[in-house]
């Protein structure tokens, strides 16, 4: 899975630092839009990891002025249990303008380039 620019580095030694599978986080984009995922930690076991991941990534986000992005929630279908308990969340995306990622990315740079 690939991984761009200063986010990607951070959040691989947020999940380092935390033992979650770095296979659980993505970073895909094309030259319209790029696309943070983080998926497989949203079942009863690892929901609480996988929901701090995400809160991590909104606050870089956040810390380095990234305009509001869409968010888009994934789930799938267990099928053993009542319809609103059968749901369980699969994946989480988080989808921004590569223009705007670009530019959060080069104020890490700055920032922590500088450091």
């Amino acid at each position: 899975m690939k991984k761009i620019g200063y986010i990607g580095q951070l959040v691989d030694n947020y999940m380092d630092r935390n033992s979650i599978s770095l296979d659980s986080f993505s970073i895909d984009g094309n030259d319209e839009f790029v696309t943070i995922t983080v998926k497989g930690l949203f079942s009863s076991a690892t929901f609480g990891k996988g929901i701090r991941l995400i809160n991590y990534i909104n606050s870089l986000l956040f810390q380095f002025k990234s305009p509001l992005y869409q968010m888009q929630i994934s789930s799938i279908d267990r099928g053993d249990q009542t319809p609103i308990e059968d749901e369980q969340i699969d994946e989480v995306s988080l989808i921004l303008p590569a223009d705007k990622f670009k530019e959060v990315n080069h104020r890490m740079d700055v920032y922590l380039g500088s450091r």
